[in-house]
Parts: C-alpha cells; structure tokens; sequence
C-alpha cells in the first residue's frame, strides 16, 4: 500500500547537500525531487514549495516509515542553530565550511546499510556506488537487500550487480552478522573506539570505513574519518600545506572538534568535494593575510 504524508523538520534542511554529498548512496536526484530508500523501503522526498523545511514523502509502504521516523533519518533531534554556533565559533575553516552549506544534516542511517555501501565505496565514486547499491535492491524486490539477501545472491549475482572484487567481502560480512559474530545494534553501546576495532574484523572494511559506519550507520558522533578529501582538507588548513601522517591528522581531529568531530567532518567534507578545495585554498590565503 502507498503511503503520503508531510514531514515538519525544526529547520530548513539542504536535501542536495545531505543526501547526495557522500554519507549515503541510496539516493538520487528526480528534477526537484530525491528518489532513494527509507527504512530500505522506495520513497521520494520532495521540499515544499515556500515552506522551509517541510518534506512531502511518498512511499510504497507504510513499514516503518513514518513522520518521526523521517525525521529522525534526518537527525531532526538535533539543535542545529547551536551547533552551528559552537563549530563555527572553533576556527575559520569550520565558519566557512558551515556558511557553505548550513542546512546540511548528519543521517541517521540503518548500521547494515551503511556497512553494505561503505564496503562498496573502496577504489569507487559516489555515482557507481549509488548505480550499484540499486542495482542490488532488485536482489530483495526492490527492498534493500538482508544479509540472507547476500548470501542467498551469491558472488555470481552480486558481481552481476557492479560489486566486482567487493562481493566476497559483502557475503563474508553478512555471514558475520547473521551468525552473531558481529552484533551491529550492540555496537550503539560500546565506546567509538571499540565499535570501530571490532567493524574492522569484517572483511573489505578498514578503519576509514569502519569510522564512516560508527558515524552514519552508529550515529558516534566524535567519529571522524579521514579519506583522501578530508586529509587535503586538514593539511591544507590546519598544518599549513605539510604532509602529516595519519595518526596525527586522528589525533588533531578528536582534540580539535571533540564531541562534535562528526558534525565537523561531514561539513568539512561537503565544503571540500562540492568546491574542489578551491574554497579552502582562498580562505587559507586569507588567514596568512
């Protein structure tokens, strides 16, 4: 059964920049429209016209997608007016980053879903993962797909799908979780060090991936993962143009942004891919002024 109903977030949100800037890929953009997945269910999300952060979702099912549950993908529980201040006020680059886009959102995402997609991101872009991630919705009749789902697939169908070298992990890991190796709900509870050691013992996901789960998929929010953007991002900024190891660039974040590193990252990260770094560069040059 169709579902319609409207959605009333506390503030305006920016749809372009929150779904489709790299923390998820189940979606894309229809003219004014966002076509993707809720719950794993096929829906559209369209703004309202004059009506700042009013959503219009259509569904094709009413299983467990409702207002609340809209609003919480959206992180809706979140004062975003005092976030916004906090960051801001920490540094030049986060003032920037945020006035590029403030109504960017952190998702609130399913932690299966994430771990599918974020193993499906390795030597990949976000228009191919999306291509891929709905190509395997087919697998599960337009849902997206259950460990069971993987498994019974098979490599042959997932390979078929666009997963390429990236099948066998996928089933290795939907193995793991449907024998209780790994307990994604249980990690919510463990300390962000912990949950992103033990998404690690999954095959295909190293510590960016596991960080970009804990912090999408787990909603830790002093997560913070460094990929090749938020690295020049960092660098550039922070550490005047110099290479810094890996270790180091952690180190800074956590200390640096604290609590709120994932709320940083994730505006960092849209600033840097959405401008080229062309942005970053200026605003650099303008601090040495």
């Amino acid at each position: 059964m169709n579902a319609e109903f409207h959605v009333h977030l506390s503030e305006a949100i920016d749809l372009d920049a929150t779904l489709l800037s790299g923390q998820a890929f189940t979606w894309k953009r229809h003219n004014s429209s966002y076509e993707g997945l809720l719950a794993g269910i096929p829906a559209t999300i369209s703004p309202v016209p004059n009506n700042p952060g009013e959503l219009l979702v259509k569904t094709v099912s009413h299983e467990g997608v409702s207002p609340q549950a809209v609003a919480n993908y959206f992180d809706d529980g979140t004062n975003y007016s005092e976030l916004r201040n906090e960051l801001r006020s920490l540094d030049p680059f986060c003032d920037r980053a945020i006035e590029y886009s403030p109504g960017l959102r952190l998702l609130r995402q399913d932690p299966w879903e994430t771990l599918v997609c974020f193993i499906l991101s390795s030597c990949n872009n976000v228009p191919r993962i999306t291509g891929i991630v709905h190509r395997l919705t087919q697998l599960s009749s337009r849902h997206f797909p259950s460990p069971e789902d993987i498994v019974r697939a098979g490599e042959s169908k997932l390979r078929q799908a666009g997963a390429g070298f990236r099948a066998p992990y996928l089933i290795e890991a939907a193995k793991m979780v449907l024998d209780g190796t790994v307990d994604l709900a249980g990690l919510r509870s463990l300390p962000t060090d912990e949950a992103v050691k033990v998404l690690m013992t999954l095959p295909g996901v190293g510590r960016k991936v596991a960080s970009c789960v804990a912090l999408y998929g787990l909603h830790k929010c002093d997560a913070f993962p460094i990929d090749v953007w938020i690295k020049k991002v960092l660098q550039q900024a922070y550490f005047g143009g110099r290479e810094v190891e890996l270790p180091k660039l952690e180190q800074f974040a956590r200390k640096h942004f604290g609590s709120k590193a994932g709320y940083a990252q994730n505006w960092l990260y849209n600033w840097a891919r959405r401008s080229r770094l062309a942005d970053i560069s200026s605003a650099t040059r303008s601090r040495m002024e």
